[in-house]
């Protein structure tokens, strides 16, 4: 949870550096943020993410938080964003885990 509220902070910070006041304003109206309310950015950043069943909305979200990290510029966003990638191990013999596999592998 710590690291959950730190991101959102951290998200929240970005919001005055990497959007004009217009963008922001555009944004607080259409995820219905009230503009003069307290905590304007904290409201906003804490209502992304908030509905895992709506493609729509995740699919704003994910432009949003790319924009404020600056994973894409000019808006146009990468599909590794949104697209799960299932890759299939190269290695196809099995493991028996233990302590001894472990630590060679790290070479302790």
């Amino acid at each position: 949870m710590r690291a959950l509220r730190r991101e959102r902070e951290f998200l929240a910070k970005r919001l005055t550096s990497r959007l004009s006041v217009e963008e922001r304003d555009a944004l607080y109206i259409r995820w219905n943020v009230p503009l003069e309310g307290k905590q304007r950015k904290l409201q906003f950043i804490n209502k992304l993410w908030t509905d895992p069943h709506d493609a729509k909305h995740i699919e704003e979200s994910a432009q949003i938080v790319a924009k404020l990290v600056g994973f894409c510029e000019g808006g146009n966003m990468s599909k590794e964003m949104l697209e799960l990638n299932f890759a299939l191990p190269a290695d196809k013999r099995p493991w028996i885990v233990g302590w001894n596999q472990i630590s060679n592998l790290l070479n302790l």
